[in-house]
């Protein structure tokens, strides 16, 4: 070949590699190294985000992603695989919810992407340590019975393991566990800086202390929670060096009578389009709603339930009928139901249809 050839070849060789470098994908992965700070042994806490970023003007798809580090480390399910447009960027979360040795543990983040025939690595790393009582759900404190007083309780064995609601800054937790055998009115005062609070029913398989899982939360004081009997967690946050606690019960009262909300008691010209709709009041657990034709109703139209729906779709009415329902309600302590206030409605009057004249009528006659 004559040199001409060869300058030609070598200029079109190293534009094509310019070209594929130029828009080659790649993902990226960040933080490098994810660092989960300390972590508790065989203890939920909040799973922690690595972002996938793809950095390049074309789609990626990522097909798989793995770890390759302790026991103690998982990744939260994901559902593989996913397609990143360009620019654009995901999260793969990473949880410690496994067993281990005390101490400084890491390993590796594996991506998988192109077919799994690229990956991007990187890395992790968390401190694991064994919480002591009260740091965390699984190992609480127990409240065996009330009131509970406590004063200058020390934070320095405890974390900040969970998020909790509430504007006030996640300080270190305490956990209490609970249980009602009636139920009862809580209150709970919290002295402490940056002090807040809340309550949760038992997590499951699954889960613990969050932002959006609270029965109730509060910063220091909550007043005459409605708890039904069971149990129940109260996890208390403050950033200081100790707090002090108080914790009381009363006899939860009989469930209130519900309210009204829709239709008005005497409506007219409801049809079946049109639904029943009402509140409740305090320290209501169950409901039952009564429908019908007679006065009191007598047919059961929602049995007695926990599941308080505020509201129930009308069918199959009949035309120009007066109906009367009610909405009863109770708790455990109710030794007979609440009867709620008997309210009526009448339906709309059907105009008839499909009529045909007997007699041929005249322009001027009546």
């Amino acid at each position: 070949k004559t040199t001409i050839q060869r300058w030609f070849l070598l200029f079109a060789a190293a534009f094509m590699l310019l070209g594929t470098q130029a828009t080659a994908q790649k993902l990226e992965i960040t933080p490098d190294p994810l660092d989960l700070g300390e972590r508790p042994i065989d203890a939920w806490m909040r799973s922690v985000a690595y972002t996938l970023t793809n950095t390049s003007a074309d789609e990626i798809i990522l097909d798989n992603a793995e770890l390759d580090a302790p026991a103690f480390f998982g990744l939260d399910a994901t559902s593989f695989p996913i397609a990143i447009p360009a620019g654009g960027s995901v999260e793969v979360f990473v949880n410690t919810n496994g067993t281990a040795t005390a101490g400084l543990l890491d390993g590796q983040f594996v991506a998988q992407w192109r077919f799994n025939r690229d990956v991007t690595v990187a890395g992790l790393e968390a401190t694991a340590y064994t919480p002591d009582e009260g740091d965390v759900f699984e190992n609480p404190f127990e409240i065996l019975s009330f009131p509970l007083i406590e004063a200058g309780v020390s934070t320095a064995n405890l974390r900040n393991n969970y998020l909790l609601p509430g504007a006030a800054t996640d300080g270190f937790d305490a956990v209490y566990e609970f249980t009602l055998t009636e139920d009862q009115l809580v209150s709970v005062a919290l002295t402490g800086a940056d002090a807040k609070m809340a309550i949760y029913t038992p997590f499951g398989l699954y889960g613990g202390p969050s932002t959006d899982n609270a029965l109730y939360s509060a910063e220091d004081v909550a007043t005459e929670l409605q708890l039904f009997a069971g149990t129940y967690y109260l996890v208390v946050s403050t950033t200081a060096v100790d707090y002090s606690l108080f914790v009381e019960v009363t006899t939860m009262p009989d469930a209130d009578a519900a309210t009204i909300v829709a239709p008005l008691d005497g409506a007219v010209n409801v049809t079946s389009d049109d639904m029943l709709e009402w509140a409740y009041g305090d320290n209501t657990l169950e409901y039952q709603l009564i429908l019908g034709t007679t006065y009191p109703p007598a047919n059961i139209v929602v049995a007695w339930t926990s599941d308080l729906a505020t509201s129930f779709d009308l069918n199959n009415l009949q035309p120009n009928i007066q109906y009367f329902w009610q909405v009863n309600t109770r708790n455990n302590n109710n030794t007979t139901p609440t009867m709620g206030t008997i309210w009526g409605f009448t339906t709309t009057i059907t105009a008839p249809s499909a009529l045909t004249a007997d007699a041929e009528i005249y322009v001027g006659e009546d």
